[in-house]
């Protein structure tokens, strides 16, 4: 039964053009964000240190490195909407009506959304190594592939993925707890680009103990994990970089983030009266 369940949940998800927008608007903005470097590398020597990042071998990396802070906003969005918009086409209250427990469809839908991210980080991988390839030719004349670390670049794209867990699931729970679209979304970006930055920011100001301990929200605990991908150019440095946990640390607290969410998820759609 939760084989099919799985494979319904997935043909939903491919077949909305949604996700395939989102994918495309992915794409678009690294090739324009390339682009731009691209062409402010080549003004003057005081750019040109632009080129390191759009070619190889670092260029592959340099999707993973905007990811980390676009990808988060594309997959609130995407959450959202996959989610909370079920709940208004009564879709959900269909599945329960034939029998289906709530937490087997709970499951199912957050595996095929965690599907989506893993997607996701692999167009961004993809477009990244081959707009750069392109760069590198453009700049270099050739392709430097001697010091192409793969299996570097295959662990970044599995880091960078682990620490989009903790939004996938945050959202979900949004969407669970108030059925809205436009809510789920409007929370979840102003938590994750208004309140974490915010908090980011101000963190410096107090003593090292409240710094250490706002380095332990998601985001703080993904700059950590960042810190692996030593490829990656275009991550941002980390505002904790002193006090942030080590990556191992960070690995088990995006964990517990991420499961946290997802059964305060659970806990609330098993309690829910879906009648009304």
């Amino acid at each position: 039964m939760f084989y099919n369940i799985l494979r319904m949940e997935y043909q939903k998800s491919v077949r909305r053009p949604f996700f395939w927008i989102e994918i495309a608007i992915l794409v678009v903005a690294i090739i324009l964000i390339v682009g731009l470097l691209f062409i402010v590398q080549g003004i003057s020597e005081t750019t040109r240190g632009a080129a390191l990042t759009i070619t190889w071998p670092q260029g592959p990396d340099f999707g993973l490195g905007w990811l980390s802070s676009l990808g988060k906003i594309l997959l609130i969005i995407l959450v959202s909407v996959m989610v909370a918009r079920e709940f208004n086409w009564r879709t959900i209250q269909l599945w329960l009506s034939q029998g289906l427990p709530r937490p087997m469809l709970m499951v199912a839908k957050w595996l095929i959304l965690v599907g989506n991210a893993l997607f996701m980080t692999v167009v961004a991988l993809v477009t990244s190594s081959l707009v750069t390839l392109i760069c590198s030719y453009a700049i270099q004349g050739t392709l430097h592939t001697e010091n192409l670390d793969v299996a570097q670049i295959l662990l970044s794209y599995l880091r960078t993925f682990y620490t989009l867990l903790p939004y996938i699931s945050l959202t979900f729970l949004l969407a669970v707890l108030t059925r809205s679209t436009a809510a789920a979304i409007s929370i979840g970006l102003v938590y994750s680009l208004v309140i974490e930055s915010l908090v980011a920011q101000i963190g410096g100001l107090f003593n090292e103990t409240v710094a250490r301990i706002i380095a332990y929200l998601p985001s703080g605990l993904a700059q950590s994990i960042d810190t692996l991908n030593t490829t990656t150019q275009t991550a941002n440095p980390s505002p904790f970089a002193s006090t942030q946990a080590s990556p191992t640390v960070a690995a088990i607290g995006i964990a517990l983030y991420t499961l946290i969410f997802l059964g305060l998820a659970m806990f609330i759609f098993q309690r829910q009266d879906l009648t009304q």
